[in-house]
């Protein structure tokens, strides 16, 4: 599926820094993350797992701007984001930022300020 809309998107491509492509497995990371586009990440069971995410920062440090990481919680709380939260995965913490709230400012052009209770 994924590389289905990656073809339909070719069209678009002056648009690319401008399209977020959600619920990317980590086996579609790179031939989305190579067109330019943003990427969301689904920490839920069946999509991506929170091991996942670290392998993606282990392999691809200088690309960590362009994810969002996210849960889907259609059915039900997301054990995998809750892991995520708790168990603090990632050391650097201005990282583990930018991955829950601060990327998603930036290509949402927010204002952070906003967003605090």
């Amino acid at each position: 599926m994924t590389e289905k809309i990656l073809r339909h998107l070719e069209y678009f491509e002056p648009l690319h820094p401008f399209i977020l492509i959600d619920h990317v497995l980590p086996e579609t990371f790179e031939m989305v993350f190579e067109r330019g586009y943003s990427i969301g990440i689904t920490l839920q069971e069946g999509k991506a797992s929170v091991e996942d995410v670290a392998n993606l920062v282990e392999r691809y440090p200088n690309r960590m701007s362009a994810i969002m990481l996210n849960s889907d919680s259609a059915k039900g709380i997301s054990e995998p984001y809750l892991e995520f939260l708790e168990k603090g995965i990632l050391e650097d913490q201005e990282l583990r930022k930018a991955m829950l709230v601060g990327n998603c400012v930036n290509f949402f052009n927010l204002d952070e300020g906003r967003l605090k209770p």
